[in-house]
């Protein structure tokens, strides 16, 4: 019987992270050559019009939502219906030495006949990738396999998994998830990613992962405009202290902000979120701005050297970086998520900023 411990990854022969085989979607959670356990399965989870063989009651320990349609198939009747809706009700059992109207015991009846059709559920599980409830499954059979840094080759899927798993309402596979995320989110360069993170954090409520993610995009953020003004100082020609100060006033004049706001609509952000994304990159100006008023230059350190990074942080991503930005494909990018498409035409020197410093 199975029991709420955890299963040893390597007894089950599972394959490694990151090398999901769609043709053989049931081997990433049960382990290959798991002859046996597929034949134990009873139940049935559809997903893009695949069926997955799990166990009832291995899912029923660890999903609370999951439990309660296995208990209503199992009062309305067996299988065949869509999560628990329209089943038949099963025959009811004789008692044990009670003969039938027909003078027969249940022993005596067909083995089929007692037998109880698998449970299929769907429609708990639309809207979701294949690798997304394949990865919510391995957790569920082996939570040993949700320790840190075990997940970084699904970083994809965390986000939908994640999803899957506050859906569900099977807490312990979340907080697997929820760890994975934001102990890769520190160090990862996927805006789309991010966002998906991020939107994630706000759905289920977790607020140290929002945190991560919207410190984690700034510091994107912050990166992408430095790349647009890469040379310092002395390719503009004003001093570190002149272009820190001259940051913060232009970033304060929020059109670049603006553009923040349009990056944020573009990756499905929400407008909470986009409100704390601006207030860190206003926050990261003034730090910036400050440490130039810093850093002038002394004789005989080498003014060039002194103002090379002298306002490093202050700057959010130009209309020729966003582009760029929102013109890939974030491995994070969810289905059916729109992105906005930007006119090329023009060229990255076309940038608000250096419109406003032109025109003064």
């Amino acid at each position: 019987m199975w029991r709420d411990r955890p299963v040893n990854p390597a007894a089950m022969d599972l394959p490694d992270h990151g090398s999901f085989d769609p043709a053989q979607p049931e081997a990433f959670y049960l382990g290959q050559g798991a002859d046996e356990l597929r034949a134990t399965a009873d139940a049935r989870l559809v997903v893009e019009g695949q069926q997955l063989r799990v166990h009832s009651q291995v899912l029923s320990v660890q999903s609370r939502v999951l439990r309660s349609l296995f208990a209503a198939q199992a009062e309305g009747g067996s299988g065949g219906g869509g999560d628990g809706a329209g089943v038949p009700p099963a025959p009811k059992r004789a008692r044990q030495g009670e003969s039938s109207s027909r003078g027969a015991t249940p022993a005596a009846a067909p083995a089929a006949a007692r037998e109880l059709e698998p449970v299929v559920l769907e429609q708990a599980l639309q809207g979701f990738e294949l690798r997304e409830v394949a990865l919510f499954l391995r957790l569920v059979y082996c939570p040993d396999d949700g320790g840190p840094g075990r997940l970084h080759f699904e970083l994809a899927s965390l986000a939908g998994a994640a999803c899957l798993a506050h859906q569900l309402d099977a807490p312990r596979v979340l907080r697997h998830l929820i760890a994975a995320m934001q102990s890769s989110a520190e160090s990862l360069d996927s805006h789309t990613m991010l966002a998906a993170w991020l939107g994630v954090a706000e759905h289920c409520k977790q607020g140290e992962l929002r945190a991560c993610c919207i410190r984690r995009l700034a510091t994107l953020l912050l990166a992408d405009r430095n790349g647009d003004w890469e040379g310092g100082p002395q390719r503009r020609g004003h001093s570190g202290v002149q272009q820190g100060m001259e940051d913060l006033n232009q970033l304060q004049a929020s059109q670049d902000l603006l553009v923040v706001v349009l990056f944020s609509q573009a990756l499905g952000i929400s407008q909470e979120s986009t409100q704390v994304l601006m207030g860190a990159l206003l926050s990261s100006a003034r730090k910036a701005a400050s440490a130039a008023v810093q850093t002038v230059p002394v004789a005989g350190r080498g003014r060039h050297a002194a103002h090379a990074r002298a306002s490093p942080a202050s700057f959010v991503p130009s209309m020729g970086s966003m582009r760029q930005v929102l013109g890939i494909e974030g491995e994070g990018q969810q289905p059916g998520r729109h992105r906005i498409a930007y006119d090329d035409s023009s060229s990255d020197d076309d940038i608000p900023v250096q419109q406003r410093r032109a025109n003064a």
